[in-house]
């Protein structure tokens, strides 16, 4: 059974190097970017719920952050990163992503502020890439990347009397699930400890664990209600730990 075009991607990014510890200028700029993105995590968060005035106040001190680090680092690259494609025009596009979404808050549009912002990850992830780069919030964002390519069933309910059918449904279940404990291994081994992230990432392991006896016995509502309890996992891991 061939496993869906994703795991391709899942399992390639093993190569790259899992957030290791980086000091000099590398560091400071990997680092900012953590930073910068902790603010985005909160602001995102925020803006689901229509909480403008603190997804504002996020964004503000995003902004900062990234002002920053463009100051410093946009001339002069850290050396990991001279020869990055992606480098400059995700410097730019962050900035200009930041812009738009507190431009549209001002206006007290929630949906225009997260379309703006929703590229970020994406992008950052694929500089960090190109510079060999694998850090957490890659690896979650992947995650999601394997959780939407699993949820389409619960949009389009599938049809689990055709055995092919089941067979795709566990084996889209068997990447996420793939993802997520290659996430829970590179975190810190005080964010593994949390009790929130255990929560979390154990929750999720129970649920994808029942995902082949509803395939297999045929089971749509089981598989409907497992697939919803893991979207509320993924949701919750993004916005705590992405």
């Amino acid at each position: 059974m061939k496993l869906p075009t994703l795991a391709a991607l899942v399992f390639g990014s093993a190569i790259l190097a899992a957030a290791p510890a980086h000091s000099g200028e590398t560091g400071d700029f990997l680092d900012g970017i953590e930073a910068a993105f902790a603010s985005y995590r909160e602001a995102a968060s925020y803006l689901r719920t229509g909480n403008v005035d603190l997804a504002a106040l996020q964004l503000e001190d995003m902004a900062e952050t990234w002002s920053a680090l463009r100051e410093r680092f946009e001339k002069t690259p850290p050396e990991s990163f001279v020869d990055n494609p992606l480098f400059a025009s995700t410097i730019a596009d962050t900035g200009t992503a930041i812009k738009a979404a507190l431009n549209a808050i001002d206006t007290d549009d929630a949906k225009a502020a997260a379309k703006a912002l929703a590229p970020i990850p994406t992008s950052i992830g694929g500089m960090r890439r190109a510079s060999g780069f694998y850090r957490m919030g890659d690896c979650i964002a992947d995650a999601g990347k394997a959780m939407d390519a699993l949820f389409v069933h619960k949009t389009t309910p599938p049809d689990l009397t055709d055995r092919t059918v089941a067979a795709d449904v566990i084996a889209k279940g068997a990447v996420y699930a793939y993802v997520l404990k290659k996430c829970d291994a590179m975190a810190p081994q005080a964010m593994r400890g949390n009790d929130e992230f255990r929560r979390l990432f154990d929750g999720a392991d129970a649920s994808l664990a029942r995902i082949p006896e509803a395939a297999n016995t045929e089971n749509g509502n089981l598989l409907y209600r497992l697939l919803i309890e893991l979207k509320s996992f993924d949701r919750l891991i993004f916005f705590r730990f992405g």
